[in-house]
């Protein structure tokens, strides 16, 4: 089977890849600015743009849809993916995989209305896909956990909690879900467990060896309060084959 990962450099990218290569895909990455040192076959994709969707897309068995502008909260998501719809209905694309987020279409923060906005366009599109939405994984958490620790004194939003994901289970995840048939929406896919944001960047210092006073402080507004009331949390559909947010900052740390 040949498949395509958008993104396929990155946090989610990099363990799809491996996962549907040991099942025996032949995968090929896209990227804006290719480089001769990465593994799988590279193609040249703007997802601001939309350049070169049509060149991607062609020859293709399947298509997952990983990469997003996550450096401008998603701004060329829209343009881009809809570039690589029009790209795989001229194609005929049998099957293209979506992974977006749990919760993007209840807390309405500029990035997650922006998934909303392109599983809609995919939805609305003749494309036969699949849909993936899974929690956040525990490189983002412990990124949150970097950029709120810089000052001395780390202030924390209270009552929000996440239930981060082994970026790997979802890699293989997908990877199942490119070998069936598309199913359009699928079961949400959460991480093992549901911690206090606060009690996650505790966890995070102490792994890296910083001391910093930790304090939960509650905030306003819809997104905020989306967070409070678990809308970004999957209680019924939590992995627990990956690793905990504590066992992955184990094998981090050290």
């Amino acid at each position: 089977m040949k498949s395509l990962v958008t993104g396929g450099r990155g946090t989610l990218g990099r363990p799809t890849v491996t996962a549907l290569e040991h099942r025996g895909h032949e995968v090929t990455i896209t990227s804006r600015r290719p480089r001769p040192d990465d593994g799988p076959r590279q193609l040249r994709f703007d997802l601001a743009t939309g350049a070169g969707a049509a060149e991607v897309v062609a020859g293709q068995d399947v298509v997952v849809h990983i990469a997003s502008d996550t450096d401008r909260l998603g701004r060329a998501d829209v343009v881009g993916t809809t570039a690589l719809l029009r790209a795989a209905e001229k194609s005929d694309l049998a099957h293209l995989v979506y992974i977006s987020i749990v919760g993007c279409d209840e807390i309405p923060i500029g990035y997650y209305k922006r998934k909303t906005a392109v599983e809609r366009a995919i939805e609305a599109s003749a494309v036969p896909h699949t849909i993936l939405r899974t929690t956040q994984y525990h490189e983002f958490a412990a990124l949150i956990g970097t950029r709120l620790s810089k000052a001395y004194l780390t202030l924390v939003p209270s009552g929000v909690r996440f239930q981060s994901l082994d970026s790997a289970v979802a890699g293989q995840r997908l990877a199942e879900l490119a070998e069936l048939e598309p199913q359009g929406r699928v079961a949400d896919l959460g991480g093992p467990e549901a911690l206090l944001l606060s009690d996650m960047v505790r966890q995070y210092l102490d792994a890296i060896g910083k001391s910093r006073p930790v304090l939960a402080v509650p905030l306003f507004g819809a997104s905020y309060r989306g967070f409070v009331a678990g809308k970004n949390l999957a209680p019924n559909h939590a992995d627990h084959t990956g690793r905990t947010w504590h066992q992955w900052l184990t094998e981090v740390a050290t």
